[in-house]
């Protein structure tokens, strides 16, 4: 479970934040205001996300652990950022 949470983690933040969805985020906003803000909003995308982690868990488990060693990547490169902040 928490290999499946996660994978959510990472992929609610690939389709809301990241920089290399932001062309798809633009093109969701033209089709309607509303789509823009479901691929926009954490809370929203990561009900979508996690639907699909489960459905990948069930046919394509190694995209999961894809997505889980990334989201743990970040964590670490997140930290690493913090703690250098917090030194000055």
């Amino acid at each position: 479970m928490l290999r499946q949470a996660m994978a959510t983690a990472r992929l609610t933040r690939l389709i809301t934040q990241d920089t290399i969805t932001e062309p798809l985020r633009d093109r969701a906003g033209e089709v309607h205001p509303l789509v823009r803000e479901l691929v926009g909003c954490n809370w929203c995308a990561g009900i979508w996300a996690a639907a699909a982690v489960l459905v990948l868990d069930r046919t394509a488990p190694a995209a999961v652990d894809t997505l889980a060693v990334a989201q743990v990547g970040f964590m670490a490169i997140s930290a690493a950022a913090l703690r250098e902040r917090i030194k000055g």
